[in-house]
């Protein structure tokens, strides 16, 4: 209940239901959109959190970071926010073609795809203590769409 959560990207108040679920306290919830009708969800950029530093215990970016052409700037912002010894989630969808890019204002041609957790933690490489979880594309699924999710546990 005391853990303080960042939400990149939530859209909807979807993540909130589910931290709500799990007993997190709703005054310790924050998401950050670049759109957003919830009071929950401050309106911001990713590349440039509107938070101080050493601000979460938990940062989630889920699916979003393959819309950001700056990947580094957004890691080093998550990682600036986050407090020592915090968790940072990242999941994406390891196949650039979706049909909802287009809905965004993206096209197919300016998502990046990342096709392994490798790719991710390369992000946070001089900021991870560890790394309590991994899901990869398994080899026989690789040209289809799939997940690629991790959790970082910071130094």
């Amino acid at each position: 209940a005391s853990l303080k959560v960042l939400c990149v990207g939530p859209r909807t108040e979807a993540e909130f239901l589910m931290l709500l679920a799990e007993d997190f306290n709703p005054d310790n919830i924050r998401g950050l959109d670049l759109i957003s009708y919830s009071d929950y969800v401050d309106v911001g950029d990713m590349h440039h959190m509107p938070y101080a530093d050493d601000s979460f215990d938990i940062i989630f970016l889920g699916w979003v970071l393959t819309y950001s052409r700056d990947l580094q700037r957004v890691a080093d912002e998550c990682v600036r926010v986050a407090k020592p010894g915090g968790y940072i989630a990242v999941g994406v969808e390891s196949e650039a073609v979706r049909d909802d890019t287009e809905a965004y204002g993206v096209t197919v041609d300016d998502v990046i795809v990342i096709k392994s957790t490798d790719e991710i933690l390369e992000l946070f490489k001089d900021h991870i203590h560890a790394v309590p979880f991994r899901h990869d594309v398994h080899r026989s699924l690789r040209d289809t769409m799939d997940m690629v999710m991790v959790v970082i546990e910071l130094i």
